[in-house]
Parts: structure tokens; sequence; C-alpha cells
């Protein structure tokens, strides 16, 4: 009898915890975030390969990314895109007859997002000059961004993490 009671019991909890992880809410990274330099780390590259303000804009299923920053001149830049959270692709034509093709989707557990970046040239679209991944996660308290990202390149692979506090 009493190995029957501890087997509802179990069984109560288990149906419980897993409700629980069914109901989880997806993380919410609208906002406007600054990077906060002292917490970032650049590796062995400067700070202008990151963005300096990103203004995001989530949905259920898409974020609007508003980017801006300095170039390696100095000169401000500001740039803007819409991403499905479910992985398909956009392509964006660049300077120099390239093409930046991105892709963003939910990590399993739907706390963080994924950002797959390729960098072609249209001479040799089979071969990225350049590829990034991303990830986008919040602390615990949501008032922390942090961009972990890790860079295959022609010139070099390199990592960044990117910290970024909300405004």
């Amino acid at each position: 009898m009493k190995t029957t009671i501890k087997t509802i019991r179990l069984i109560i909890l288990l149906v419980l915890f897993s409700s629980l992880k069914i109901f989880a809410q997806q993380s919410n990274f609208s906002g406007t975030w600054l990077i906060d330099m002292s917490k970032s780390d650049f590796s062995k590259v400067p700070a202008f390969v990151m963005h300096s303000q990103l203004i995001l804009t989530q949905t259920q299923d898409s974020i609007i990314v508003k980017a801006s920053g300095t170039t390696q001149n100095g000169n401000f830049y500001s740039a803007i895109a819409k991403y499905s959270l479910d992985g398909k692709t956009i392509e964006r034509e660049i300077p120099g007859d390239k093409k930046l093709i991105s892709a963003m989707r939910w990590s399993a557990d739907k706390t963080k997002l994924l950002k797959d970046q390729r960098y072609i040239s249209t001479d040799n679209p089979d071969k990225p000059f350049r590829t990034i991944k991303k990830e986008w996660s919040l602390s615990n308290d949501g008032k922390t961004l942090t961009i972990d990202q890790n860079v295959v390149a022609d010139t070099g692979n390199y990592t960044i993490q990117a910290v970024f506090d909300e405004q």
C-alpha cells in the first residue's frame, strides 16, 4: 500500500514538472541595449567589429534588430533587419559583390537565440569567406544581454563576448 502511494506521488510530481516545462515562456529580448566595454571581451579584434547599440523588438515568431555603432574609420552606421525565429534565412547584398546570409532560431529550451551568418562572394558562393555563430542569452534578471560570437574567417578565427546593459 505504501509503495502504491509513493508511486502515485511520484507520478503526480513528474506530471507537474513536465507541465511546467511545457508552459515555460521563451525569453523576451525586446529593449534598448548598450554595450558595456568593461564586461565585454573582444579577444584579439578591435571593438568596432561589434555594434555599440541594439534596439530589439521581439514578437512570438520574429525579431527586428536595429543595430548601430562606428566603423573602423570612425563613421556612424545603422542597420535594420527582421528575422523569423524559425531559422528561415535572409539574404542581403553588401559592398564588393558580396552577400550576407543570416538566420535566427530558438535554442531547444527557448531561452537563447542562435544566429548563423555566412559571408560569401558572388563569384564563389559555395565557399563562405567568413562564418559567424552567435548565441544570445539574457541574465536571470533580464537586464543584461550577452552575445557569444565565434568567427571563422579567411583572415583568422576568433571569439567575442559582447555584454550589453538594458537602458
